[in-house]
């Protein structure tokens, strides 16, 4: 009887550890391995905190420049450092190029504007985008270019494309400016 009780306690130990290690392995290594086959390609980044990925960092830089903010609301037209920090110090510390973390989700942060083009004229139809962009979060980031795959990708860019060259874009400047003018009058009279 006492070798069936040191058998089950020896398996229950065993699945207990062995349950221990997948789950480190889920929420840790795999994050980690993606760091490191980017970090090795030169692109680096924020180091994350366990399960929380750069999360709290996130919002010790925000409270800080709302701070700022507050302070001396007139310091910056640059709305971006206001609602952004983390991304204006983090391009300054790693580069136009950088990896951040939000819980386990490990995120490319890409402001290098000839490398965003190349990544739209890339035609795979492919693009490696993630699931959870459609099944999560697809009420709250709806199907656009940005998370979408496939041929609704493929059908959105072909329609989008014509009107990205600059030449269209320049067309279009007179039109931007009326509507900002606009926005601007409607503003000037709520105040």
């Amino acid at each position: 009887m006492d070798i069936y009780i040191s058998i089950a306690t020896m398996f229950s130990v065993f699945a207990l550890w062995s349950f221990i290690v997948y789950l480190f392995d889920v929420l840790w290594f795999n994050g980690e391995n993606r760091r490191l086959i980017l970090r090795r390609q030169g692109i680096e980044g924020p180091l994350p905190v366990f399960l929380l990925g750069n999360v709290p960092e996130m919002k010790r830089m925000l409270s800080s420049a709302e701070k700022l903010q507050a302070e001396d609301p007139l310091s910056s037209h640059h709305r971006l450092m206001h609602l952004f920090p983390y991304f204006m110090q983090w391009t300054k510390q790693f580069g136009q190029s950088f990896l951040f973390a939000l819980g386990r989700s490990q995120f490319m942060y890409v402001a290098d504007t000839y490398l965003v083009r190349e990544i739209n004229c890339f035609t795979s139809l492919d693009m490696g985008k993630p699931d959870y962009l459609q099944k999560d979060r697809g009420a709250l980031l709806g199907k656009g270019l940005i998370t979408t795959n496939g041929s609704v990708w493929y059908h959105q860019r072909k329609t989008i494309a014509p009107y990205l060259f600059m030449d269209k874009v320049k067309d279009r400047v007179e039109l931007m400016v009326e509507s900002v003018g606009g926005i601007g009058e409607i503003m000037g009279e709520s105040n």
